[in-house]
């Protein structure tokens, strides 16, 4: 089993969405807690290049971004939804600079809990 993190950014947009769309995209974040980086287009996991990662519930549209990061970990770096092109792009923006800024340590490691 993968532990699962989340950052403040990925924790502030989990706790804004419908209890319908929570249990959606937690059922593809418990796959991914079950396979790691074993996951496929087909669990729901697409590779954005420079190990960054998103997580697709197609029902919602919803988008959860995350990472591997050291022995077993996945951290869930931000979320979103697919609304529109410019948005998506939006959060895969947020979600490279956290990556980077996490690489860098510049995140605050009191800035992520379990999920």
């Amino acid at each position: 089993m993968w532990e699962i993190k989340q950052t403040k950014e990925f924790e502030s947009w989990y706790d804004e969405l419908t209890e319908e769309k929570a249990i959606a995209i937690t059922k593809k974040i418990l796959v991914i807690e079950k396979i790691g980086n074993l996951a496929t287009l087909k669990q729901g996991s697409k590779s954005l290049k420079k190990g960054l990662f998103e997580l697709r519930d197609k029902e919602y549209g919803l988008r959860a971004y995350y990472c591997f990061h050291g022995a077993q970990i996945v951290l869930l770096l931000n979320g979103g939804d697919k609304n529109t092109k410019k948005q998506q792009e939006k959060d895969i923006k947020k979600a490279r600079e956290l990556l980077e800024n996490i690489k860098r340590g510049y995140y605050e490691q009191a800035e992520v809990k379990q999920f």
